[in-house]
């Protein structure tokens, strides 16, 4: 087992990432807050389904979709952001 010496916590993330890059199960990601990076890959893989190891969502990005689902109107949703109850 090899040892992870850590300075701090960008430190800890790049060792990290080696080490899983070194196993096979880092990928490269492309984040809109990030850019391009390393990244852990998806640890589960499934015959029948592709996993996309893609960076993830913004704060506040599915927000608006996810209340039309629950049944709120745009007034509705205007009015929870003006209140800063949604992102």
């Amino acid at each position: 087992m090899r040892l992870l010496v850590v300075e701090d916590d960008r430190d800890l993330n790049r060792q990290l990432v080696q080490a899983l890059d070194q196993a096979g199960y880092a990928v490269d990601a492309v984040s809109p807050i990030f850019d391009e990076h390393r990244r852990p890959a998806p640890l589960n893989r499934f015959s029948r389904s592709a996993t996309k190891p893609d960076a993830g969502c913004r704060l506040g990005q599915h927000t608006d979709a996810l209340l039309r689902e629950l049944g709120y109107h745009d007034e509705q949703i205007a009015g929870l952001r003006k209140r800063d109850v949604v992102r």
